[in-house]
């Protein structure tokens, strides 16, 4: 099994603004190295966007400037995370 190919076949597969982890490709798990390198090899590139470490996603279109990108995405998340923090600290107080 090649790996590059594989990895870019199962890319090609996912929805676009999809996020995901080496772990979604669902390949052996000796190639897990190999596999991080790779994605953040493309994350560079602009092909996906990493959102944090071990986390991408696929956007619609290559993405040109890539830290606005992943920034934006990467607020989405942090934001919702707070907002989870705040709702259960609130339970808490109850």
């Amino acid at each position: 099994m090649i790996i590059t190919r594989e990895v870019q076949k199962r890319l090609e597969d996912f929805q676009p603004d999809y996020v995901f982890t080496y772990r979604d490709l669902n390949l052996p798990a000796e190639t897990s190295e190999s596999i991080i390198k790779m994605l953040n090899r493309l994350a560079g590139e602009g092909y996906l966007a990493k959102i944090s470490k071990g986390r991408f996603y696929k956007p619609k279109e290559r993405v040109r400037n890539v830290e606005t990108q992943t920034r934006r995405v990467g607020e989405g998340f942090v934001g919702k995370e707070r907002k989870a923090h705040r709702i259960f600290d609130r339970l808490l107080r109850l």
